[in-house]
């Protein structure tokens, strides 16, 4: 290959000097007039990326990578196989709203479509509806859980095996095996060591596996509950004063849009997910006065719930 000659001339023809044979370059520069005709045209029509939304901007990921505050709202509504007294065995419904404030640290879809190494904690609040649902045995009293409100916490963290592994690893294996850390990481942002939680990049959108992955747990404070308790008088009911904690387990995600723009994201998410309503002890009886307080259960639900998902990237 020849070296193009510089300076005043004939510019545009091939100088004597072959880069392949010679074992250092010439020392030889080249004029301002050179780099006006020749350089400079050839820079122009270089594409260069730009921060800019359209033809030549950054790849999405460089954007998306890195610590981030957000905020979430979601509607949700669920099934639930009966109340928490014993006898409540009838199934009922319930809806659902959130708001949230969320932080955490964007990895998704760096290595392919199929990762998703998202962490995050959420804080917020939530307003269940009233539910009811059909009589229960041997009473005439319908099962109620009223309208409730809580304080949520919600959790994100991919794992390499088991749920909850890298968070228990991560402080040992930082200081003495930081390879080993980042391996496990990798994996597990990519659908972990059985990757059966990665994500499946379709036309309509993405599905993934994700249970294991997140946790949503609400805190209810006192509410007031009917528990039917047959044999107690007046009206075979129990009035109960009861806390209760809700952990859910989201089981499969649905994405149908993500939207990107500079140092912002937002996103539409449907999860499908199983919740288990935990009373806080006994509660306390209110009515009638002396009465025993009634045997309790848990309360399981199945439900949907739609997010709406929004961050902002700190570069």
């Amino acid at each position: 290959m020849q070296s193009r000659r510089w300076g005043s001339g004939d510019d545009n023809q091939p100088e004597a000097f072959n880069v392949c044979r010679e074992p250092h370059f010439p020392a030889a520069v080249g004029t301002a007039a050179s780099v006006e005709t020749i350089v400079i045209p050839i820079i122009v029509q270089t594409p260069v990326p730009a921060l800019a939304t359209g033809k030549g901007e950054l790849p999405r990921f460089r954007g998306e990578l890195g610590p981030f505050l957000g905020v979430s709202s979601a509607a949700s509504g669920a099934g639930l196989d009966g109340g928490f007294g014993s006898n409540e065995n009838s199934p009922g419904g319930v809806g659902s709203l959130e708001l949230a404030v969320r932080a955490g640290f964007g990895l998704e879809g760096v290595m392919s479509e199929s990762g998703d190494g998202l962490v995050f904690a959420e804080l917020g609040l939530r307003y269940d509806s009233h539910s009811s649902s059909s009589s229960c045995n041997n009473c005439n009293i319908t099962a109620t859980v009223p309208a409730r409100s809580a304080i949520t916490l919600r959790l994100r963290c991919p794992f390499w095996l088991i749920p909850g592994d890298l968070i228990v690893a991560a402080p040992v294996l930082a200081f003495t095996s930081p390879k080993t850390l980042a391996k496990m990481a990798v994996e597990a942002a990519n659908g972990g060591l059985i990757p059966y939680e990665s994500g499946i990049a379709t036309p309509v959108g993405r599905f993934q596996f994700v249970l294991g992955r997140e946790i949503g747990i609400s805190f209810y404070g006192n509410y007031s509950f009917i528990i039917p308790t047959p044999g107690v008088p007046p009206n075979n009911a129990t009035v109960l004063a009861l806390a209760s904690t809700q952990f859910e387990f989201p089981i499969v995600e649905y994405r149908p849009f993500r939207s990107f723009s500079l140092d912002q994201s937002s996103s539409l998410l449907i999860q499908l997910y199983y919740a288990i309503d935990v009373p806080n002890g006994t509660g306390t009886v209110t009515e009638p006065v002396g009465a025993p307080a009634p045997g309790l259960q848990n309360i399981q639900m199945l439900g949907l719930r739609v997010v709406f998902d929004w961050r902002h990237y700190f570069r």
